[in-house]
């Protein structure tokens, strides 16, 4: 049986593939995610410990191919396949950047990838390296078009009074539990959920991403995040394929702001797990 992973800093997407399973020879789960540019090894272990095995097949696990953030640096792979280790002892283990999930979805197609969701990165990829455009450098500083940056850039104008909609204050307090002005942001800051939190914002926002004052907001991020790109190659770029929860569901939007600048979507995928499981699906 494999398992196959798509880990995010938000959430970790994990898909057990085996003969075993009559429909659709899978089982799937969604947990926590983690990133080893932030958490240590034992948090990586303890979380990894937390994804539940179908009930029979615990020692049936004899290959595991992991995509997750933070692992394109070596130290963050070691990290991530030690903690593996632990947990499949007996297991044949690849950790992967996850920049190479869609490159591997689009069949190692060469060309431009930028992955959009809690966080951001660009690469171009020559058909054998990935080349980030940017180095990384944390949510913080250069997670320009992500899902936490939207969510900051959203709160700062809503916080603001730029931004006056019935709808969307409702859905934030159910959000918070709070109206935006209750929250203590000052606290929060401190809170480790913080980025995903702000992040997961944008599942408030996406409905309303075609009101005026919702879109003004959209389209300045993705200005940017265009902006950015283009800023840091040479050469024009033609085409760019996103994936990723931001790039699939404010694909519209996206698409507005690269059509002014003469680029095409290529691939668009929320997840590279739906294209890699049917590949991988053993029968």
């Amino acid at each position: 049986m494999i398992l196959l992973a798509d880990v995010g800093a938000s959430t970790a997407k994990v898909v057990y593939l085996g003969s075993m399973f009559a429909e659709g020879k899978s089982a799937r789960i969604v947990c926590k995610g983690f990133n080893p540019t932030y958490h240590t090894e034992e948090e990586i272990y303890e979380r990894i410990s937390g994804w539940p095995i179908p009930k029979g097949i615990e020692n049936d696990v004899h290959s595991i191919i992991f995509y997750g953030a933070g692992c394109k640096r070596l130290e963050g792979a070691k990290k991530v396949s030690s903690a593996l280790k632990k947990r499949f002892a007996r297991t044949s283990i690849n950790v992967h950047s996850d920049l190479l999930a869609p490159i591997h979805a689009n069949h190692n197609q060469e060309g431009f990838y930028s992955i959009l969701g809690t966080g951001s990165v660009c690469c171009h990829f020559d058909g054998q390296s990935i080349h980030l455009l940017r180095p990384s450098l944390g949510f913080l500083m250069n997670d320009i078009g992500s899902g936490f940056y939207i969510g900051h850039e959203f709160l700062t104008r809503f916080l603001r009074g730029e931004i006056e909609h019935k709808s969307l204050n409702a859905g934030i307090r159910e959000h918070w539990g709070y109206t935006p002005q209750q929250v203590d942001w000052i606290s929060l800051e401190n809170d480790p959920t913080f980025q995903s939190k702000v992040a997961s914002l944008v599942e408030t926002i996406a409905p309303f991403q075609h009101d005026a004052d919702v879109h003004s907001v959209l389209i300045s991020c993705f200005e940017s995040w265009a902006n950015d790109i283009m800023e840091q190659v040479q050469d024009p770029i033609k085409k760019i394929h996103l994936s990723g929860s931001i790039g699939f569901y404010f694909k519209e939007v996206i698409h507005e702001v690269l059509m002014s600048k003469d680029i095409h979507i290529g691939q668009c995928i929320a997840s590279p797990m739906t294209v890699l499981e049917k590949r991988l699906i053993v029968v």
